[in-house]
């Protein structure tokens, strides 16, 4: 079978998961081309509907604009689509009609799987699945050429994740921030694959505190750099954590600062 790829993230601007993807695959890729926008849409479109022409079946990452490509491009060419949804593209949906419009378009033409990151992005999509959609749960992967635990010395008790959404769990960070020994991730400052992975095998816990996350693959990276995790009890973080035998808390101070302790106490701080 001839797979084509649609995507707007894949490396050097993200998506490395797309590329591992891809490669196993044997499949094409076409990467929308920066800047986003309807110019660079538009070329995207064409290119997609003259390989889908070529290819057996499309596999679009995001439903917006992959998605949408896919879903014009079968229109036109026949050739079957299906989706990954990775979660800002689901979160559109809920928040405004005319995505959620679009995305009941896509997915109500998707003549082969809709698949979601997380459990808990597959139960928000209700606003636009149709009952008969095929919905398959498949978390993104791990690269582990490059996160994997390097045997070094931990110089870190903890790392601390801070993106655009730890919003409302700043205040629960504090007994990471307040540890002489701790180290901000901070992902305001771009990072390579290879530095955060550097960063995670020098770290004995690394926690993840963020408001409605798709699934929290970078918590998963750090797991598999030999790191103690710790993620709140919000989006599909739960799921990487317990996949990885790591530890919930209840997006308070009080219950992080326990669960820190007990895993530095554990490590032999």
């Amino acid at each position: 079978m001839k797979l084509l790829i649609l995507t707007h993230c894949y490396p050097p601007d993200g998506g490395i998961f797309i590329k591992i993807r891809a490669e196993a695959l044997g499949a094409t890729v076409l990467n929308m081309a920066r800047p986003l926008g309807l110019s660079s849409f538009w070329k995207f479109l064409n290119k997609s509907i003259g390989l889908a022409r070529k290819h057996d079946l499309v596999e679009a990452h995001w439903l917006y604009p992959a998605g949408l490509a896919a879903l014009i491009a079968y229109k036109i060419t026949g050739t079957p689509y299906r989706v990954y949804c990775h979660g800002t593209d689901v979160i559109m949906a809920e928040r405004s009609w005319f995505w959620r419009m679009l995305a009941k378009s896509i997915a109500k033409n998707c003549r082969d799987r809709i698949c979601f990151v997380s459990a808990f992005l597959a139960r928000r999509a209700v606003v636009f699945l149709p009952k008969s959609a095929n919905v398959v749960i498949d978390p993104m992967p791990v690269d582990k050429t490059i996160f994997f635990n390097r045997g070094e010395s931990r110089t870190y008790d903890v790392g601390y994740i801070i993106k655009k959404n730890t919003g409302r769990y700043r205040e629960a960070l504090q007994p990471a921030i307040d540890n002489p020994r701790s180290i901000q991730i901070n992902f305001f400052e771009p990072k390579t694959q290879d530095e955060l992975a550097t960063i995670f095998n020098r770290c004995k816990v690394v926690i993840l505190a963020s408001e409605k996350e798709g699934y929290g693959l970078i918590l998963a990276e750090a797991a598999e750099c030999g790191a103690h995790i710790i993620g709140v009890d919000d989006g599909g973080i739960p799921e990487v954590v317990e996949k990885y035998n790591g530890q919930i808390f209840d997006g308070t101070a009080s219950d992080l600062k326990a669960k820190l302790s007990s895993l530095l106490i554990a490590d032999g701080r």
